[in-house]
């Protein structure tokens, strides 16, 4: 089974003349567990949701965000953050994040780590959220999961 879509789509990222633009992509809204029939994302070991599309070309230079929500009611959830991969590339469930417990009690977004710096999709490609360790409980009303990726699309 597939990951769950949790995500609008993104706004195009724009094709000849953007080469080395500043982009900004993903975004808030994405609710992650709760009570709206999404308790599997956080209750499930090997769930994957889709938070965001990452743009063919895209080169990833950075990420910022608000605070990630409280998704546990006790403390267990484990997580990673990476992408489903393509085509053309290998899936990397942990590319940005393994084994992250910041969603236990909620917090800031952790630093970004320096493997990832430079990363270029060459396809369309998922942000994957993936349960390594499910959680006690699903948190009713956890908030959006807000996550954005910086970076610029390649020539």
């Amino acid at each position: 089974m597939g990951a769950r879509i949790a995500y609008r789509p993104n706004l195009q990222a724009g094709t000849t003349g953007y080469a080395r633009t500043r982009k900004v992509i993903g975004g808030g809204n994405v609710i992650i567990g709760g009570t709206t029939g999404n308790a599997n994302d956080v209750l499930v070991i090997g769930q994957q949701t889709a938070i965001f599309r990452v743009p063919k070309d895209f080169v990833v230079t950075g990420w910022f965000g608000p605070n990630l929500p409280k998704l546990d009611t006790g403390a267990l959830l484990t997580f990673n953050l990476g992408d489903n991969g393509n085509a053309l590339q290998a899936a990397n469930l942990t590319r940005y994040l393994s084994a992250s417990t910041v969603c236990q009690a909620g917090g800031a977004v952790p630093a970004f780590p320096g493997g990832a710096l430079y990363f270029q999709y060459l396809m369309d490609t998922d942000m994957i959220f993936s349960v390594q360790v499910a959680a006690a409980g699903a948190q009713p009303s956890p908030g959006s999961f807000t996550l954005y990726l910086d970076g610029f699309l390649a020539p």
